[in-house]
């Protein structure tokens, strides 16, 4: 759901929902630094802003997309966002758990994100400005591309290891298989940031 709150547009996403039945969701957008969590319950209002890593540009917004699944029994918020970065947040206490700038997508802004399992093994899959369907693994931290020629603004995973990818040419259905194609290439984060 988008809102508008000031001048400031938002983008609301519902998280996993807490035990208590509080209601739990991400508040982020493009013009935006951070993503904010809130949980709301009757006696209660909180929020609290999950931190990125360095940026290695000043102006860096907000991820653009956000998406929700499970890395080794923990839940986790997968974000993406402008210079090609990825972010792995701590679903439960909001800690960043990883975040990496792909190499290969030439630092343009990353606008639509899901996770599949590809292969018995967690994948990201995310697209944009980068007019390829991006695939990442959090294990490996190994990085692929399905190059499309067009403006990616929404990646769905579907069963049988199938992605809809849908961009400003039309809708693609593309499936994949354990073995992605390609080089490896070595991860590192750009000269002006540093690791957290």
């Amino acid at each position: 759901m988008d809102l508008k709150c000031g001048d400031k547009p938002y983008k609301i996403v519902a998280g996993p929902m807490p035990a208590d039945g509080s209601i739990r969701f991400f508040a982020y957008g493009f013009e935006v630094p951070d993503v904010s969590e809130w949980t709301v319950s009757p006696n209660l209002a909180a929020s609290r802003t999950l931190l990125t890593s360095p940026n290695p540009d000043p102006n860096h917004d907000a991820p653009s997309a956000l998406a929700f699944t499970t890395l080794d029994d923990i839940p986790v918020i997968v974000g993406v966002g402008s210079f090609s970065a990825i972010y792995v947040w701590n679903a439960l206490d909001c800690s960043l758990q990883s975040s990496i700038w792909l190499e290969q997508a030439h630092q343009m802004r990353l606008l639509a994100v899901d996770v599949a399992e590809i292969g018995g093994r967690p994948t990201v899959l995310c697209g944009g400005y980068t007019s390829s369907l991006a695939i990442w693994r959090p294990d490996t931290r190994s990085e692929h591309h399905l190059r499309v020629g067009s403006v990616l603004n929404q990646v769905r995973s579907l069963p049988g290891g199938r992605v809809a990818i849908s961009g400003i040419r039309g809708i693609m259905m593309v499936h994949l298989t354990a073995h992605l194609p390609g080089r490896r290439v070595p991860r590192q984060m750009p000269q002006s940031a540093s690791p957290l």
